[in-house]
């Protein structure tokens, strides 16, 4: 899905970074749940992320031949796709592109904050933590959610873009980002 900008460097930039992600809304369960992974979002503090992608690599030599599982590793890796994901436009949710098609189908897209170890891509990044600032949706449902998490609801995409502005990740890296 992204094509990582920094997969073999480690900078060291203090703050965090806005970006925009969608999550399924499901009026029998407490939580917000991740669209593509079976995992939900906690109120207030999510854990540190965990990777799910442990690969396995068949290993020979003198007598052995076998199956070897490559060791566990902190969230996110530089390739690997673990991480809790967001993206810096509205405009690269698939949720968000088809919107009038799915507006009534379960989903409510927001704003987050990042930090933590961040890998930058070139739409949108994954982190080792991620908190929901925003949600963008009106309803009883969405409003409860939101309550629950502690954070306001705005009425449109217009008025979650405005209120809640994506991060510049230039100014906050302090250089352009290469081009992939």
């Amino acid at each position: 899905m992204f094509e990582y900008d920094n997969a073999d460097t480690k900078d060291l930039v203090p703050g965090t970074l806005r970006g925009y992600r969608a999550w399924t809304l499901d009026g029998r369960l407490t939580e917000l749940r991740s669209i593509t992974m079976d995992y939900g979002w906690f109120p207030g503090y999510n854990p540190s992320a965990t990777c799910f992608h442990y690969t396995k690599s068949v290993v020979s030599g003198p007598g052995f031949k076998g199956t070897m599982w490559k060791s566990p590793h902190l969230a996110p890796a530089p390739r690997c796709s673990c991480g809790y994901y967001a993206t810096y436009s509205l405009q690269n949710l698939y949720v968000y592109k088809d919107w009038p098609n799915i507006i009534d189908s379960g989903y409510v897209i927001g704003t987050v904050k990042a930090y933590g170890s961040v890998v930058l891509g070139t739409i949108g990044f994954r982190a080792q933590y991620m908190e929901i600032e925003a949600l963008a949706r009106s309803g009883p449902l969405v409003t409860e959610k939101a309550a629950t998490y502690g954070v306001p609801t705005v009425p449109s995409f217009e008025a979650l873009v405005s209120q809640y502005p994506p991060s510049s990740v230039d100014e906050l890296i302090g250089a352009p980002r290469a081009n992939v």
